[in-house]
């Protein structure tokens, strides 16, 4: 696949991650184990970040696993007028060359997630999860063999053990099945030219460059030794360097929320580590989907901050990004006063411009943004767009755009009470960042 197609910004955000949903959605709940539906401010909240996403950084790459896995697509697809609503939207932006949503998805398609064992973090609880994982497995021990993906489920649900897993199975179907019938042209094949092995070398590449002491990436020790068992896997899963046998991020959070629970007097630093391990997965993540600007990762915050980072925010502009109908969007947005000034701040991303100037074009898309939505001035440009991405500590914080999030951890070699905490990142020319937002730059 060409990189030449590409005529509009691409960009690649982490807080899409469909584990990330899910630890979002169970950080609501008392108890994770118990199913409980998505608060609508949560879904309210996603859809805005989306649809900042789209404006202020391009159209959005989501991976097929993101997609048939992420929380707030399932929620889009559970009610008859939000599924044609959002589906009616993909259908019109699909007739782009470069649709404002695109998902990444490799050949197998869906099928090649669910003809096998998968973790879905889109139900509505970690029970259900894994009593529909366990069932998929049972089925394939068994050597069920299928020729589509509603028979496959067929089958799983003939594996569950309770009827509510079947009615569970059931429902899991009819949304992957509904997301599986978007218009074709929102899908595009992986590159195959593309591998996560040569993204993660160019990433700590990357990092070698921009850091401090222009060190490797390295996994530190702590001196602890159950941890540092931990981290001796960790570091050997992420020295592969097989395109055929990657390094597994999920094998690589697994290992560390275990040693979270294991030793919890190092949370804190075992959260730090995976945000630096995320950033370089992240970076390699928009390598692999052509990606120009990208979230470049984990920004550790505590479970409490829960849609606080709005409040930096006109909340009627949230509020409207949140609920408006995606066809009100799409009017919005391909009509003056924001459509010539949104055309204007595309155009620029993509070009090498004086800070000056595209500090002016910013200015003039966000007093676009205000006349339209009729809100009041927006103080700080950086606060709309920072970026960043939920932790694995449970934090909303991936909805975050106060200027702390375009940031990185510095990571010590074999050194780890010389970890840094956040600190910005302004040199990094693929962050946002790059585009002049901060007034303070």
């Amino acid at each position: 696949m060409s990189d030449k197609i590409y005529q509009s910004p691409r960009f690649y955000g982490g807080h899409y991650d469909s584990v990330k949903q899910g630890y979002v959605r169970d950080a609501l709940n008392n108890d994770p184990n118990k199913a409980a539906p998505w608060q609508p401010q949560l879904i309210e909240m996603y859809t805005a970040r989306l649809r900042l996403d789209i404006l202020f950084a391009g159209s959005v790459i989501i991976t097929d696993a993101q997609f048939y896995d992420g929380v707030i697509f399932h929620e889009l697809m559970a009610e008859e007028n939000a599924r044609k609503d959002f589906l009616n939207f993909l259908r019109i932006t699909a007739e782009q060359q470069s649709p404002l949503i695109e998902v990444r998805r490799r050949q197998d398609g869906l099928a090649g997630i669910v003809f096998k064992p998968f973790k879905f973090s889109s139900v509505s609880s970690n029970k259900v999860s894994q009593e529909i994982r366990e069932a998929m497995k049972r089925a394939k021990d068994a050597g069920k063999t299928f020729s589509s993906v509603k028979q496959a489920f067929q089958e799983y649900a003939s594996f569950a053990d309770d009827n509510n897993t079947k009615i569970a199975i059931g429902e899991l179907a009819n949304r992957l099945l509904y997301l599986d019938s978007i218009p074709s042209g929102i899908f595009r094949t992986w590159d195959s030219a593309r591998n996560i092995v040569d993204g993660l070398k160019l990433a700590k590449a990357e990092y070698k460059i921009r850091s401090k002491d222009k060190k490797d990436f390295e996994i530190p020790r702590w001196g602890n030794r159950e941890v540092d068992e931990m981290l001796e896997k960790i570091d050997l899963e992420m020295q592969k360097d097989s395109p055929k046998d990657p390094p597994n991020r999920s094998l690589v959070e697994g290992l560390i929320r275990e040693a979270k629970i294991n030793n919890p007097a190092h949370a804190e630093w075992l959260s730090s580590l995976y945000g630096a391990i995320n950033q370089i997965f992240n970076r390699a993540f928009a390598y692999q989907h052509v990606c120009n600007s990208m979230d470049l990762g984990d920004a550790p915050a505590g479970l409490g901050e829960f849609g606080e980072p709005f409040d930096i925010l006109s909340p009627q502009l949230i509020e409207d990004l949140g609920t408006e109908s995606w066809k009100e969007f799409l009017h919005r947005i391909t009509r003056d006063p924001i459509k010539t000034y949104w055309q204007e701040w595309r155009d620029l991303i993509n070009q090498q411009e004086s800070d000056k100037n595209i500090k002016k074009a910013a200015q003039r898309f966000v007093n676009s943004i205000q006349k339209s939505y009729r809100v009041t001035p927006m103080r700080r440009l950086v606060e709309i767009i920072g970026g960043g991405s939920s932790d694995v500590t449970l934090t909303t914080n991936g909805f975050s755009f106060q200027p702390s999030i375009g940031t990185v951890i510095t990571l010590a070699v074999n050194l780890p009470d010389t970890i840094k905490g956040i600190k910005q990142y302004q040199n990094d020319k693929s962050n946002l960042l790059r585009y002049g937002l901060s007034i303070a730059r």
